[in-house]
């Protein structure tokens, strides 16, 4: 089962209902989170079954709505690096 993690290099404030996510290093970047994404950062480390229990129990959506959101929340947040797998 595989976990994901914010990433190391991260710095992060919760601001009304967002998160706004600083990534260290040489250059900054700043990524502000809607509600949903806001959740899921939150929720983390958690394995994606996790995460489905915890929209599921958050948001009145279908359940494939949420499968759909979380996986591409998440891949987005890895591409950004601001996420990491770990098996």
């Amino acid at each position: 089962m595989t976990i994901y993690k914010r990433a190391t290099n991260i710095a992060f404030n919760k601001i009304d209902n967002s998160v706004v996510v600083i990534q260290l290093g040489k250059e900054r970047h700043f990524h502000e989170l809607n509600e949903s994404a806001s959740l899921l950062w939150e929720s983390l480390p958690a394995s994606r079954e996790k995460l489905i229990e915890i929209f599921q129990n958050t948001y009145d959506a279908p359940i494939e709505q949420i499968h759909a959101d979380i996986e591409n929340c998440l891949q987005h947040m890895i591409k950004l690096s601001l996420v990491e797998p770990e098996s």
